[in-house]
Parts: C-alpha cells; structure tokens; sequence
C-alpha cells in the first residue's frame, strides 16, 4: 500500500493487454470508460454488456484492472502531474488567489491549458493531498483532462520509463523554496496516500 509502484503496473498491463488485442484507440476507450467512467463516446447498445469485457485479460489485465481503487487512480494522476510539471520545469503561475477562482469554477478546464491543468493539480497538492484528491473527486473534467494526457504521454510517446525515472529537477527554474515543497511533497506523496487509504474502511 505504501508505493504506487505495483498499482501503476496493474494500469500498465490493463492498457497494453487491451491494445494488443484491439489496438491504441479501444484501449484507451476502455480504460477511460472501464476505469473513469467515461462513457461519452460508447455507443448505448454496448453500454448493457458488463463493462469489464472491454478490457483485455491477456496477461491478467482485467483482473489486475479489477483491484485498482479511485484512490489508486487519483494516486497516479497526482503523481503523474508532479511528474509531468517537472519536466516541463517552469515556475508557478497560480498563487493561492488564483486557486480559489478556478476551484470555486463549475468547469476549470474551459479557462486553463492542459498545462496549467497540470499545475492546478500540484498547488492543491502542496496544500495537501486531501485537498487534490478533494478536487478531483468533484471536478470530473479535470481528471479526464488528466487520463487523456497520462494515456498520450505514458501509452502513445511511450515515455513510461522517464516518468518512473524521475527522481529530482537538475536545475529547476521554480524559487528555490517552491521547489523545495514541490519535490519534498513529491518524494511523501506515497507515503500520504497510504494513510489516506487506511482511513477508508472499503479500500483493499
């Protein structure tokens, strides 16, 4: 439960055993519609089968799909947006006023990139991990945004082993304080979100 290592791994194989057998498009569909909920572009008539069937089993897939909680997936998408914002290295645009106005905005994703999307995620997460699991929990466009830029970045360009890779900026452009409580929460967020799923009696 400490490491999100062997849940990401579960993600992993659900993605490629489904696209080994029908291709990047369906599984993307898959893991999105499977695993997020997203039924947007299912057509009605195979929304009455058992979603599950979507998803591969080659490799154990889809039994390995089946263990991976919300908590899981919210665990991977913040990390992955640490991940993804130290690459892109610039410092931060969003200072707490800004925070607010777009958490108290039905739809945030209509006023920020995918970048700043990125980056909302990380503030709410120096905060703390309640308060971005919190936001993600109740802004729904803000986690597809997030799968559908995980999926390209970590299925498409194929960069799963940079991001498994990061350790630390080499020379990060943030205020060296800001980058101090951005890799110290990076380096803890397993840790937090593991007592974050103990305090959750249904989370196995």
């Amino acid at each position: 439960m400490m490491v999100s290592e062997s849940k990401i791994e579960y993600l992993d194989t659900a993605f490629w055993a489904t696209y080994e057998s029908q291709g990047f498009k369906n599984a993307k569909l898959a893991i999105k519609y499977v695993l997020f909920n997203d039924d947007t572009e299912i057509d009605e008539k195979l929304k009455k089968l058992d979603k599950w069937q979507f998803i591969s089993n080659i490799n154990k897939g889809r039994e390995l799909a089946k263990k991976l909680n919300q908590k899981d997936l919210m665990h991977i998408l913040i990390k992955f947006c640490f991940q993804y914002f130290a690459f892109l290295n610039c410092p931060f645009k969003i200072d707490h006023e800004k925070y607010l106005e777009l958490k108290d905005n039905v739809f945030p994703t209509m006023a920020l990139t995918t970048d700043e999307i990125v980056e909302f995620v990380v503030f709410a997460s120096l905060i703390g991990v309640d308060e971005a699991y919190i936001l993600l929990s109740t802004h729904n466009d803000v986690v597809m945004a997030l799968v559908d830029l995980f999926i390209h970045e970590r299925y498409f360009l194929k960069k799963n082993k940079e991001y498994d890779d990061f350790k630390e900026i080499s020379y990060p452009r943030m205020k060296m304080k800001e980058y101090e409580k951005f890799i110290e929460k990076y380096n803890n967020l397993d840790w937090e979100f593991s007592f974050l799923k103990r305090k959750d009696v249904n989370y196995s």
